[in-house]
């Protein structure tokens, strides 16, 4: 059995060396080899076990005959714009995203550089448990090639997206700290920011996945950078997770603004040039449908996960989604959560609106929300009756957990995708308000 292994549509992730062992890496690679034939992109973040993962999961593929694209060092969204791109099969990216660094995970990409669905998920699951592999023979074994231009290509993608008006932005020559905490972003995001015409700081910028911080871009985690923003007096910082879908904001005082505003300020910018309706997930601050009424647009909001958020994008002809988590869904460049295409929106709404970072939070409605968890893996039966009786919603939604919106905001509680923990999030126009509901629903979880 899988044990404490975390299977969902963030792919696989489990502690190194107990739940994910090489055995089990080897049994996912080859089960995704047969259901995918031909070439087959494999990239990596910076964690210390993902080159070992790598070494294995690509030997793995030749003895099942596969071809394989080695690029090495790179963003999530990277390696599925080089699938795509290459006209692959598949891809597999070597990540556990914001998981402490003894966590380490395979991500699965179909042909449009894509998560895979949560049936091939399965099917890869039970296979590898009790699925008999057929390797190849000697004569038939798949090959490898290196490839290093999959970050330039995702650079020129997002230069080459119609939004922009690239000699106005490189006119300002903003400077900006980019905090990297050596993951994967420290590889793309500089020259991004660069090809922008900004005067870039780095810091903690050597890809060598020893994190010097907290791991996910969460305000906590940004002291450095907004120290760092303010000793430069740059005009604001930009924060990656370790393989930098996901991006976070430093204002120009040095101060943590909410990542809920990364997608906020991309999606404003963006529907002023292509108005279109918007998709996120149910944990996604209510910021998103401030910015959408603006412009007249639709949300849709989905179960957390990339995948859901990018499926419904999809389908309805979205122009923007995304997660509040900091993640932004560009389709024209990549159907994932992106940190580069998310990079550049925010620098060409500064340089559109005129204004520092500070000025922009100003712009939007005064909303508080708070983030926590409980070490547990759900809720019983009795639980959510109770915290329906006691918070009296006037709309309830389960489609990912409970998520209960009330007279003056919302409360979300789900079982994470990524994490044995259950996940409390609350939103609403007072601080003290939040802490009460996101107390109240702990004390009726400790049940």
């Amino acid at each position: 059995m899988n044990g404490g292994l975390k299977i969902s549509v963030s792919g696989f992730r489990g502690i190194v060396g107990e739940d994910l062992t090489p055995e089990r890496i080897i049994r996912f690679a080859a089960s995704f080899a047969l259901y995918r034939k031909g070439k087959i992109v494999v990239g990596r973040d910076t964690r210390i076990s993902s080159e070992p993962i790598k070494k294995l999961i690509v030997g793995t593929l030749q003895s099942m005959g596969s071809e394989i694209v080695d690029i090495g060092v790179v963003p999530t969204p990277t390696c599925g714009i080089a699938v795509k791109e290459l006209g692959a099969c598949g891809g597999i990216m070597i990540t556990a995203s914001h998981n402490p660094e003894h966590w380490n995970g395979i991500k699965f990409l179909k042909e449009d550089g894509g998560g895979i669905e949560e049936d091939e998920i399965m099917r890869i699951a039970e296979f590898s448990e009790k699925g008999e592999l057929e390797w190849a023979k000697y004569d038939k074994l798949g090959v490898v090639r290196n490839w290093d231009g999959a970050i330039d290509l995702h650079i020129r993608k997002v230069l080459n997206l119609p939004f922009f008006d690239l000699d106005e932005i490189r006119s300002m020559r903003l400077q900006v700290v980019y905090d990297g905490n050596n993951g994967a972003g420290c590889v793309a995001i500089p020259g991004l920011l660069g090809e922008l015409g900004c005067d870039v700081v780095v810091i903690n910028g050597e890809p060598n996945g020893r994190f010097s911080h907290k791991l996910e871009p969460t305000p906590d985690a940004l002291y450095e950078l907004g120290e760092a923003v303010k000793e430069v007096t740059a005009n604001l910082g930009l924060a990656t997770d370790p393989d930098a879908d996901r991006l976070a904001i430093v204002d120009e005082t040095g101060n943590p603004i909410s990542e809920e505003f990364t997608l906020a300020f991309a999606a404003d910018y963006l529907l002023s040039k292509n108005p279109g309706p918007v998709v996120v997930n149910l944990s996604t601050s209510s910021l998103i449908d401030y910015v959408a009424e603006n412009y007249g647009v639709p949300v849709y909001r989905t179960k957390v996960g990339e995948l859901n958020v990018a499926r419904i994008l999809t389908k309805i002809g979205g122009v923007i989604g995304g997660e509040g988590n900091g993640g932004v869904i560009v389709p024209p460049v990549h159907i994932g959560r992106d940190s580069l295409v998310a990079s550049a929106l925010i620098i060409a709404y500064i340089r559109q609106k005129n204004k520092n970072v500070s000025a922009l939070v100003n712009d939007f409605p005064r909303l508080f929300m708070i983030k926590e968890h409980v070490n547990r893996q759900g809720f019983l039966k009795e639980n959510e009756e109770e915290l329906i009786s006691v918070l009296k919603p006037f709309l309830i939604n389960k489609d990912d957990g409970l998520r209960l919106t009330l007279d003056d905001g919302w409360v979300h509680i789900r079982v994470s995708n990524t994490e044995p923990v259950t996940r409390i999030i609350a939103e609403t126009s007072s601080p003290e308000r939040t802490k009460n509901l996101i107390e109240t629903v702990k004390n009726i979880l400790s049940k």
